[in-house]
């Protein structure tokens, strides 16, 4: 009997003792659950206290950009279609001159379209490579280098062709062919750019890298506003599918009129890797700083046809991401240029 009552009382204080160590276990669960829930708590405030910074910051910059914008766009086309059309007329012609050098000189060569209009009056600014006053640079003879830049001309000017017909006659008066001819465009799309990069993998110019991978950036950034805007039109936004579409417009042709544009300008200005390039038969490998420098101007061009874009559209949205992408794009500008006046030495 007494070993009955000593089992039982033994049985007892052990229930007593897993009982009280379930309920400490239990307070410290509760202590741990309340400590984790306050640090996540503060974590998700301090988050929060930053995105409230970021935002204060974007929004100052955007009020003071509102008041730079008569002053740095005082003319701004009436909508995005009399805007490609523009860019159209723009980048065909001072582009179509390279291939119809091609055809009638038998020769790659790079052509300012003004120069060669000025010329045949006497009046051209600057003398070119003899014997054409309007060439800045002959590129060396060679079959791979033909054909690339055959391909690259050709699928070049049929995009161009193409966006036009897309983004003016069927998006404003044939709205019903706009949606089928969306399917067609993508063919001229990809061989576009796979005849750009096709160029920089054959590298007849040899290139160093950092300008090959600049070359490589309206390439990615052309795919991704492509993927973007057919995202938008899925989902029945309109108005975000033409914003896509004409940055991913924007970003393809920069190796058109943009810059064409840029070159002629700081071919005036005595700048720029074409005297640098002529130097070293129209190799750029010895010319990085002034090459940088023409590829950023590019980009800066570029930039400035979707600041006039983002005036004409008065979305907030809109101007506050191209105010992002100004602000990041002249952080790298810097690292970079100052990156190629190192190489250069």
């Amino acid at each position: 009997m007494k070993n009955l009552q000593g089992n039982v009382f033994s049985t007892s204080l052990l229930i007593g003792q897993h009982q009280s160590t379930r309920q400490n276990t239990n307070k410290i669960e509760s202590e741990v659950n309340t400590l984790s829930l306050d640090e996540t708590v503060r974590n998700a405030e301090g988050v929060e206290d930053k995105q409230n910074i970021c935002q204060k910051v974007i929004d100052a910059f955007y009020a003071i950009w509102l008041k730079l914008e008569p002053i740095l766009f005082p003319v701004v086309p009436k909508s995005p279609s009399g805007f490609v059309s523009f860019l159209f007329w723009h980048s065909i012609l001072l582009t179509a001159s390279t291939p119809l050098a091609r055809i009638f000189r038998g020769q790659w060569m790079g052509i300012f379209t003004v120069e060669s209009i000025l010329s045949v009056f006497g009046l051209e600014t600057r003398s070119g490579v003899y014997p054409y006053p309007d060439t800045y640079l002959i590129y060396p003879q060679n079959r791979t280098l033909d054909v690339g830049f055959s391909f690259h001309a050709f699928f070049g000017l049929l995009w161009l062709l193409m966006v036009f017909v897309q983004m003016v006659p069927l998006a404003t008066k044939f709205q019903r062919g706009h949606k089928i001819f969306g399917y067609l465009i993508q063919f001229s799309f990809v061989g576009h750019l796979a005849a750009a990069v096709s160029l920089l993998l054959i590298d007849t110019q040899h290139h160093h890298w950092l300008p090959k991978f600049m070359l490589m950036s309206p390439v990615l950034s052309s795919i991704t506003y492509m993927f973007l805007g057919i995202q938008s039109i899925r989902r029945g936004d309109v108005s975000k599918h033409i914003d896509q579409m004409f940055r991913c417009f924007i970003y393809s042709i920069e190796g058109a009129g943009t810059i064409r544009t840029v070159e002629f300008f700081l071919w005036l200005a005595g700048q720029g890797p074409t005297f640098c390039q002529s130097t070293h038969g129209a190799t750029a490998t010895h010319c990085v700083t002034p090459y940088v420098l023409r590829l950023l101007c590019t980009r800066f061009l570029s930039l400035y046809w979707i600041g006039c874009y983002a005036r004409m559209r008065g979305n907030s949205v809109f101007t506050k991401s191209f105010l992002l992408e100004l602000v990041s794009t002249i952080v790298c500008s810097i690292a970079a240029y100052s990156y190629a006046s190192l190489v250069t030495g």
